[in-house]
């Protein structure tokens, strides 16, 4: 459930009145056209962004990004798992554009960034999807992984805003960028959303194939500064304009972190938003055998300690950042559960609160003879009221944030999991569409028993759906069990 932010009555710095997106200056002006053409012409000797690679796009001549003349689209959708400031109540309208300008070893969409998985699309296409995103309520339109492609952004934006074009872009960018592609995109784009991710050089040549990343960076982020200027939000908690800052914290490099942080604070500004993002975990090439037979990258082969996250905050707990924070900033008009305005309620009369999960609702139980067994796996019983004003439908997940990130000691006779092994994120159920009508659910109504290879879906009683679990990997290689769970 969404939480609109508040900002105190002594942040009103960081909140902006009349707002209208910033590329309607440039429509009225009649100033897209040469804006167009000048990002066009970038392609045909790119210099797009910083590989430089001099090779004729236009031409569909391909290089490094294996991008020719048109943006290939991976996906378009409603996002809901962005920050609380862009998702709002009607999610971000994401562009996830396919392909990347770098090569991380670590990359989690690495389907997308490092394989040809969806669609070349031209400017109109781009902007049908924008077109429609609006049109289903998204607050932005949030283009991801676009450095390679910035020109065609720029065409789409282009054809869009004549069409009815009317809510903020949002510029989701690894911060590779190039500063002529930035200046095309001056008056552009509202909010500039980069992930500083490393601060040494040996750090970003060793894991995303490119030791010039940090001044890279610092150019970039510099310019995005300049064009937008802090984060500001409007009444309803969402962000309109300025820079929104992340960093993923990875395994072993709180040194970067503080060498980035005391950057931002010094050199961009102290008020700064930033988002320390705590989602990390070993994918693509992390952990894989390499020619000789070894594991590669065993020094990030890991989620980050709780101590590793907490330094990261601790590094933003000093006088450097004013306003840098793993939270959200929150506006005066929704304090709602905050400041004792109307408060959601959720009980359940299947268990307690910070008691243990009775074996009848749980996937497995005790047992004597074979130390576990598969349970009665009944779904719990939920009830709630008191939903904030507008409500439309809600959506139930039961998340384990605090899964072994290996399995080997997991219900192994004499075997202990250490205390000092990361854990992991494991969704245990999934459930959307339950109408806002609803006063809750009954125990056993959506899952009663166990199903080997996974129960049918996505239909669920009352016109609800529910979405793949994490057994889906759990039983991955088991071949009594294995399926879509």
């Amino acid at each position: 459930m969404y939480a609109a932010p508040t900002v105190s009555a002594t942040d009103t710095q960081f909140l902006i009145g009349d707002f209208e997106p910033a590329y309607l200056k440039l429509y009225r002006n009649g100033e897209l056209g040469a804006r167009v053409e000048q990002a066009l012409a970038e392609l045909v000797d790119c210099c797009a962004c910083p590989r430089n690679c001099h090779i004729n796009r236009l031409k569909d001549e391909r290089r490094v990004c294996h991008t020719g003349r048109h943006a290939l689209v991976s996906s378009a959708f409603a996002h809901f798992g962005e920050e609380d400031c862009l998702r709002g109540w009607n999610g971000s309208g994401t562009i996830f554009f396919g392909l990347c300008n770098l090569r991380c070893v670590f990359c989690q969409n690495w389907d997308i960034s490092q394989q040809q998985v969806g669609k070349e699309c031209n400017a109109e296409q781009i902007a049908e999807l924008m077109l429609a995103l609006q049109d289903q309520g998204c607050h932005n339109i949030n283009f991801v992984t676009p450095e390679h492609v910035a020109p065609q952004v720029i065409e789409a934006i282009a054809v869009a805003v004549p069409a009815g074009l009317r809510v903020p872009i949002v510029y989701n960018t690894s911060a590779y960028d190039a500063l002529a592609s930035l200046r095309l995109l001056d008056g552009l784009i509202d909010i500039y959303m980069p992930d500083f991710k490393f601060w040494h050089r040996e750090s970003a040549r060793r894991l995303a194939k490119a030791k010039d990343y940090p001044q890279r960076a610092r150019e970039a982020i510099l310019e995005m500064h300049r064009q937008v200027g802090d984060l500001r939000f409007g009444n309803d908690g969402l962000a309109r304009r300025g820079l929104l800052v992340r960093h993923l914290v990875m395994p072993g490099q709180e040194d970067e972190a503080a060498a980035i942080f005391s950057w931002l604070a010094q050199e961009v500004s102290r008020d700064t938003y930033v988002n320390i993002m705590g989602q990390y975990r070993p994918e693509h090439e992390v952990g894989a055998l390499g020619k000789d037979g070894k594991k590669r990258y065993t020094d990030i082969d890991r989620r980050p300690t709780t101590g590793e996250m907490d330094a990261g905050t601790a590094h933003l707990a000093t006088p450097t950042l004013r306003l840098a924070m793993r939270g959200e900033p929150r506006t005066e008009e929704n304090k709602l559960a905050q400041d004792g305005g109307p408060k959601m309620k959720l009980t359940s009369a299947s268990f307690a609160n910070n008691q243990p999960i009775p074996s009848t609702c749980a996937f497995c139980a005790q047992d004597p003879a074979s130390h576990v067994t598969l349970s009665h796996n009944r779904n719990p019983d939920f009830s709630w009221s008191d939903l904030p004003a507008g409500t439309k439908s809600l959506v139930l997940i039961c998340h384990d944030y605090d899964v072994p990130s290996k399995g080997d000691d997991v219900n192994q006779e004499g075997r202990t999991i250490p205390a000092s092994l990361p854990r992991i994120d494991f969704y245990h159920w999934v459930l959307v569409d339950i109408p806002a009508t609803a006063k809750g659910i009954k125990e056993g109504d959506y899952s009663d028993g166990v199903t080997a290879r996974g129960k049918p879906g996505p239909t669920a009683p009352g016109g609800t759906r529910q979405g793949v679990n994490d057994y889906t990997k759990w039983f991955a290689g088991d071949k009594d069990m294995s399926g879509d769970y």
